[in-house]
C-alpha cells in the first residue's frame, strides 16, 4: 500500500523521507509547483523573494 504524504514543505519531504527510509512507497501531494512550501525562493523582476 502506497503512503500519501500531502504537503510538500519541510515537514512533509521529512516525514516522505522517513518513509522511504523504512522501506515504505511513498507518494507526495502539493499544491504548489515544486517542493518546499515556505522555504521557497522565488525569482521575481526585483530579484529573489
Amino acid at each position: 500500500m502506497t503512503i500519501a504524504v500531502v504537503g510538500a514543505g519541510i515537514a512533509g519531504l521529512a516525514c516522505a523521507n522517513r518513509l522511504q527510509q523504512l522501506g515504505k512507497p511513498v507518494q507526495l501531494f502539493d499544491k504548489a509547483r515544486g517542493p518546499g512550501g515556505r522555504m521557497t525562493s522565488k525569482r521575481s523582476a526585483e530579484g529573489l523573494s
